[in-house]
C-alpha cells in the first residue's frame, strides 16, 4: 500500500466514522423531530459510501473490490435525496413535489446498484490497484447526484439571502460552507472512474464537512442542540491531532520498516503507538489550554465581582460614568457579545439606550406600552431569557434581537422599573447559569441604587441650579432698577418743565446745555445696564461639552460672587474678598466649580441668619500655594459641632431642620471636587463659624 492510499483510505475511514457519531449524537438529543431523523439517515450514507470507498481501494482482490465499490454505490444513491430532504427541513421550505422526485428517481438505481449495469467490475486506475469501472446506468447515478445535491446547495444560498433571523443566517452559512466542502471533496472521487487523477487529499474536504457540522451544532446550535461545547472542541482536537500522527507515523514507519529492516505492516503500527503515548497528555492539556484561553470565560468569583461592582459603580453619582462602567466591566467579565443599558427617555414613555458595547445600532429603544421586553420584564419577576421553545411572543423577540440580548434584566429603584440591562451571547456559547442569573440579578439591585442616586444627585443640581438663576435674577433686577429709575426721573423732569412752559422762558443756550446733560445722563445708564448684563451673562452662558478645560478660578470666584452681592446687602452681611489673581490656570469644569461655590455660598448666609449676628460677614479667599490653588470660605455664623463634623460630606445627613435641608448639598460638593482633582476640608469652633477649604491640584 502506497502513502497516497493510506491517507486516502484513512480519510475515508475516518469520514465513516465521525459520520455516524455526528448522525448519531443527533438523533439521540433530538429524535423527535423529523429534520433530526433526515440527517441521521443522511450521516448514515455518507458513513456507508466513505467507509466503502475506503475498504474498496486497499482491497487485496479484484472480488472483494467490486463488492465494496457496489456497497459504496448504493450510499451514494441515498446522499443527494437526503441532503437536499435535510435543507428542507433546515429551511422550513415546502417542497414535497421535489423530494418526492429525488426518493424516486432514487428507487430504480437503488435496483441497479448490485448488478452490472452500473458497477460491472473494478479494474486499475490512476495510484489505485482497484477502482469502479462504470456500467451503462452510472450516467443516471452520476446525473442524480449532481442535480438534486447541487438542488440542495441552491437552496441553501437562496436561503441565505432571504432569512432575516441572524441565527439562523449563521446556521445556515456554516451548513452551506460545509456542504460546498463535501461536495467538491466527494465530486472529485468520481475523477478515477473515468481515468482522471484525483489528490489523496481529496477525501480530507468531506473530513471537513462532519467538523464544520459539528461546529455549526456546537457553536449556532444547528438544529437546536445545545451541547458542552469545550470538552467536545478538547476531544474533537485530539481525535484529529491522533489522527493525523497516526496516519503520519504509521505511513512513513510502513515504509521504513518494510523497507530497511522487511517487517510487515503489523509491525509499522508499533512506533506510532510509542508516539501518542508520549504526546497525549501534553496534546490535552495544551487544548484545555487553548479553548480556555480564546473561547471560554475564566471563573469568577462572585462574592468578589459585587464587591469590586459596588466599589467602582455604587459610589459614582454621575450616571454616564455609571452606564459606562457598568457596560464596561461585565463585558470584560462575562465575555458576552453584546452587553447595554438602557434607561428611560425624558418623556419616561419609552427606554432609550444610554450605553452599550458590541451593538452597531445605537438608536434602539423599548416602547413601554408596545408589550415587549418592558411588560414582559414586569410580568417574569425582573428577568427576560431568550428561548426558541416554547415561542416568546412576537414583540418580545423583536425586542431581543435588535439589542441582539440572550438575556435581559430590569433594574428597579424604589419598585420602580428605572433602566434595562440587556447581555448578548457567552464567546463561549455557554448557557445563562442559575448562578449567572442570581448573580446579575444582585448586580442589578446594586445598579439600581447607583442609578436612583444619580437621578436623584442630577434632579438635586438642577434644582440648585434653578435658584441660582432665582438669585442671579434678583441681583439683575436690584442693580439695574436703581440707575434706570434714575434716568427715568430725570425724564418725567424734562417733560414736565415742557408742559408748564419752562423750557420757554429759559435762554437756548441753557435749553441745549439741559437737553445735553439728559442724554449723557441716559446714555451712562445705559452703558451700566448693558455691563450689568455682560457681568451676569458671563455667568450665565452655556458651559463647553468638551469636558475639562484650563481655567483661572480667580475669574470664576470673582465672577461668581456678583450673584450674591444683592443678597447679601439686603441681609447686611458683609462681604470680605482676598482673591490673588496671581493663581495659574488649572484644568476643570466651570459648572463644578460653580456648584461648589453655590452650595458653601448658600449654605454660609443660611448659617449667618440663624446666628443672628448684628453683622454678618462672609470671607472668601484665593491663592495659590506650591502645586496647588487654594479656595477659602468662612462665615461667622454657629459652627459646626465636633461630633458632627465627620458626618457632614455624608449622604443624606443635614445639620438643618426637616424640611429644610435634603443632605445633599454637601455631599454633592465633595463629588465635585473630587471630580476636579481637588479635595474639601472644613474647620468649625462651635459658635464662632466655619471655614470650608478647598485646595485644587494645578497641571
Amino acid at each position: 500500500m502506497t502513502l497516497n492510499i493510506a491517507l486516502f483510505a484513512w480519510s475515508c475511514w475516518a469520514t465513516g466514522v465521525l459520520s455516524v457519531i455526528l448522525g448519531s449524537f443527533v438523533y439521540l438529543k433530538q429524535r423527535h423531530q423529523k429534520i433530526a431523523i433526515v440527517f441521521f439517515w443522511m450521516c448514515q450514507a455518507i458513513a456507508l459510501w466513505s467507509i466503502s470507498l475506503g475498504s474498496e481501494v486497499v482491497s487485496s482482490e479484484a472480488s472483494r473490490a467490486l463488492w465494496w465499490s457496489r456497497v459504496m454505490h448504493f450510499g451514494v444513491i441515498f446522499i443527494a435525496p437526503t441532503f437536499l430532504h435535510f435543507c428542507v427541513d433546515l429551511l422550513k421550505l415546502r417542497r414535497t413535489k421535489v423530494l418526492v422526485s429525488a426518493y424516486f428517481f432514487a428507487a430504480p438505481l437503488v435496483l441497479l446498484s448490485f448488478t452490472n449495469l452500473l458497477v460491472p467490475s473494478v479494474g486499475s486506475k490512476a495510484y489505485f490497484q482497484f477502482y469502479t469501472n462504470p456500467g451503462i446506468g452510472y450516467p443516471f447515478l452520476l446525473a442524480h447526484f449532481f442535480v438534486f445535491s447541487g438542488l440542495g446547495i441552491f437552496l441553501l444560498i437562496k436561503g441565505l439571502k432571504n432569512n432575516p433571523d441572524v441565527r439562523a443566517v449563521n446556521q445556515i452559512r456554516y451548513v452551506l460552507t460545509a456542504s460546498l466542502f463535501g461536495f467538491i471533496g466527494g465530486s472529485a472521487t468520481y475523477l478515477p472512474v473515468f481515468n482522471l487523477p484525483v489528490p489523496s487529499f481529496t477525501m480530507v474536504f468531506v473530513c471537513a464537512y462532519t467538523f464544520l457540522v459539528a461546529y455549526a451544532i456546537f457553536k449556532h446550535k444547528l438544529l437546536d442542540i445545545d451541547v458542552i461545547i469545550k470538552k467536545t472542541l478538547v476531544f474533537a482536537g485530539l481525535f484529529a491531532a491522533i489522527y493525523g500522527v497516526f496516519v503520519l507515523v504509521s505511513s512513513l514507519g510502513q515504509r521504513i520498516f518494510e523497507n530497511l529492516f522487511g517487517f510487515n505492516q503489523t509491525l509499522a503500527v508499533i512506533p506510532t503507538v510509542i508516539v501518542l503515548i508520549f504526546i497525549h497528555e501534553p496534546l490535552k492539556k495544551f487544548l484545555i489550554h487553548v479553548t480556555d484561553r480564546f473561547l471560554f470565560q475564566k471563573k469568577y468569583n462572585p462574592a468578589a465581582l459585587l464587591h469590586a461592582f459596588a466599589r467602582e459603580v455604587v459610589a459614582e453619582y454621575n450616571l454616564n460614568q455609571i452606564t459606562r462602567m457598568t457596560v464596561r466591566k461585565l463585558s470584560e467579565i462575562l465575555r458576552v457579545g453584546s452587553c447595554a443599558i438602557f434607561v428611560p427617555d425624558k418623556g419616561k414613555d419609552k427606554f432609550i439606550l444610554k450605553d452599550s458595547a458590541g451593538l452597531k445600532d445605537q438608536n434602539i429603544f423599548f416602547n413601554k406600552e408596545s408589550g415587549g421586553l418592558y411588560l414582559e420584564l414586569a410580568k417574569s419577576g425582573g428577568v427576560v431569557l431568550y428561548r426558541e421553545n416554547p415561542p416568546l411572543p412576537r414583540s418580545l423577540l423583536e425586542d431581543l434581537r435588535k439589542a441582539d440580548a440572550r438575556i435581559a434584566f430590569a433594574i428597579t429603584g424604589h419598585n420602580e422599573t428605572i433602566g434595562i440591562l440587556t447581555l448578548g451571547s457567552k464567546r463561549s456559547d455557554e448557557d445563562y447559569t442559575k448562578e449567572d442569573v442570581e448573580l446579575l440579578k444582585s448586580l442589578c439591585d446594586a445598579l439600581g441604587l447607583a442609578i436612583n442616586t444619580a437621578f436623584v444627585f442630577e434632579d438635586t443640581v438642577q434644582k440648585e441650579k434653578l435658584i441660582t438663576v432665582g438669585t442671579m435674577v434678583a441681583g439683575i433686577r436690584h442693580d439695574i432698577s436703581n440707575p434706570v429709575y434714575l434716568a427715568d426721573l430725570a425724564i418725567q423732569e424734562f417733560l414736565m418743565d415742557k408742559e408748564e412752559g419752562r423750557h420757554a422762558r429759559i435762554p437756548p443756550a441753557e435749553f441745549s446745555s439741559r437737553v445735553y446733560h439728559l442724554i449723557n445722563h441716559c446714555r451712562n445708564t445705559f452703558k451700566k445696564v448693558v455691563a450689568i448684563s455682560a457681568k451676569f451673562a458671563e455667568i450665565a452662558k452655556p458651559k463647553s461639552n468638551t469636558g475639562f478645560l484650563p481655567a483661572k478660578l480667580s475669574g470664576i470666584v470673582e465672577n461668581y460672587l456678583s450673584v450674591f452681592e444683592h443678597e447679601l446687602e439686603t441681609k447686611k452681611i458683609r462681604l470680605q474678598k482676598e482673591i490673588s489673581t496671581d493663581d495659574p490656570e488649572i484644568p476643570c469644569d466651570e459648572d463644578y466649580i460653580e456648584q461648589v461655590l453655590f452650595n458653601l455660598i448658600r449654605n454660609a448666609i443660611y448659617a449667618i441668619e440663624e446666628a443672628k449676628r448684628p453683622e454678618g460677614l462672609l470671607r472668601v479667599k484665593l491663592y495659590p500655594k506650591e502645586d496647588k490653588v487654594t479656595i477659602e470660605i468662612a462665615d461667622n455664623g454657629n459652627g459646626i459641632p465636633e461630633d458632627k463634623l465627620q458626618k457632614i460630606f455624608d449622604s443624606f445627613y443635614t445639620t438643618k431642620p426637616e424640611g429644610v435641608g435634603t443632605g445633599l448639598g454637601l455631599a454633592i460638593v465633595q463629588e465635585l471636587v473630587q471630580r476636579s482633582n481637588g479635595v474639601i476640608r472644613v474647620e468649625s469652633e462651635y459658635g464662632k463659624g466655619a471655614t470650608f477649604i478647598l485646595d485644587f491640584k494645578v497641571g
